[in-house]
């Protein structure tokens, strides 16, 4: 299969990805895509990303992404997303999925998303509790780095392709953006062009151990994959755990 599997045309190893840092004044860039599924919300827009474990580099889920129409969220106009999610665990199955999002000319919002859960068909939008914690409230599109994570420009090598782009890293902790080592940190690498073209997950050193929906077991993630990157904010150390990549630049 020339290394490729069946769904979506990805390579069941991610391409090599370089990262060098540039001495360069931090830009702003207009950024219209959902924060971080690499999709814009407008009618006829399509998608496609995958995301690869670091630890081996494997291919573990593909996402496809179709904005098939408009739809109204609580008197709020919105574009409706056909989502298609195939994980390895499940053997690619798919999973079908409906999503709202909204763009305007300031800024781009998560409005609702639409999914079943042991044959339950679940509904959850903006106005419910918790959901800006789970998907983000309204953001700016205009979008820049903030030099206290580091560095904020960056060459990025993916594959045989190149990107100049802005970096941009965030930190949650139960709605906090302060470093916490029970958090994770999300670091995104934006072309100039406006277009996010690799995403990447931390987790804090004591990220989901032993409790919670999420938990993960009692040993942290440094220890658990010793070889991976580590960010480390005012102390807190956060592991690098999966790369988001987009179709676009496999």
């Amino acid at each position: 299969m020339n290394n490729k599997i069946i769904y979506d045309e990805f390579p069941e190893k991610c391409p090599p990805i370089h990262i060098q840092p540039l001495d360069k004044k931090t830009i702003t860039v207009d950024f219209p895509e959902l924060r971080w599924w690499f999709a814009i919300p407008e009618v006829g827009y399509q998608c496609k990303w995958a995301q690869y474990n670091v630890a081996q580099g494997a291919l573990e889920v593909t996402v496809d992404m179709k904005a098939t129409g408009e739809a109204v969220i609580h008197d709020i106009r919105g574009i409706e997303f056909e989502v298609t999610k195939r994980e390895k665990k499940n053997h690619w199955k798919p999973e079908i999925m409906r999503m709202y999002a909204r763009l305007t000319k300031q800024t781009v919002q998560w409005l609702a998303v639409f999914n079943i859960q042991s044959n339950v068909r679940i509904l959850r939008t903006f106005l419910d509790e918790h959901f800006e914690e789970d998907w983000g409230p309204e953001e700016q599109r205009l979008i820049t780095g903030d030099e206290k994570f580091g560095y904020t420009m960056a060459n990025v090598r993916i594959g045989e392709q190149n990107f100049e782009c802005l970096r941009v890293v965030e930190i949650d902790y139960q709605g906090n953006d302060s470093p916490d080592e029970e958090g994770i940190l999300i670091e995104t690498f934006i072309s100039t062009a406006g277009r996010a073209v690799l995403t990447r997950r931390y987790n804090g050193r004591k990220w989901a151990l032993k409790k919670g929906e999420f938990a993960q077991g009692e040993q942290p993630w440094d220890e658990r994959y010793p070889d991976n990157h580590k960010i480390i904010l005012e102390g807190q150390t956060y592991v690098h755990w999966y790369d988001y990549v987009p179709e676009s630049v496999i």
